[in-house]
């Protein structure tokens, strides 16, 4: 009797165990896929700044572009302050461009977050007026590279605005 209950105790702790394991694993997956999904967002918002880069260039920029693209822009600066949990970040087995004082400094990392979405909710208003100029774009663009420059590591940065 006493070697089925130590026999049943062993195959609970097996099971807890794996569990934990599998857990573990899961949780290391989720890492990886935000780091994913977060490098492949920061692609479409590159995207976007570089069609307005363009379009605020043209002698008659088509209003229509601008505001999709500012509007794509600032949609994913709003989802982007979710886009860095714990457990995607540099040293857990995995690529990814993000420094780790984006996990340690968090405080100064929120701060450019904000600077970002402030000027990118400034730009919003300026597509929704028609009234987005060039530099305007360059000024956005300037504080989404500002976060870069601190927290992106150095050998990866590529920015048509410099960050």
């Amino acid at each position: 009797m006493k070697l089925c209950a130590t026999s049943k105790m062993l195959t609970v702790c097996g099971l807890a165990l794996g569990l934990m394991a599998t857990g573990a694993a899961v949780a290391q997956q989720s890492g990886k896929d935000a780091a994913h999904d977060r490098h492949e967002n920061f692609e479409k918002m590159g995207d976007a700044f570089e069609k307005l880069e363009k379009e605020t260039k043209k002698k008659k920029p088509d209003n229509t572009v601008i505001q999709r693209e500012v509007a794509l822009i600032s949609q994913l600066g709003k989802e982007s302050v979710t886009w860095f949990p714990a457990g995607s970040g540099p040293g857990n087995g995995f690529k990814t461009e993000s420094l780790a004082e984006v996990w340690t400094q968090p405080e100064a990392f929120k701060d450019l977050q904000d600077k970002f979405l402030a000027a990118s909710a400034k730009l919003s208003d300026l597509a929704a007026a028609n009234t987005v100029t060039h530099a305007d774009v360059e000024h956005t663009g300037e504080t989404c590279s500002e976060c870069h420059k601190k927290f992106r590591k150095e050998s990866s940065i590529f920015s048509i605005f410099g960050g």
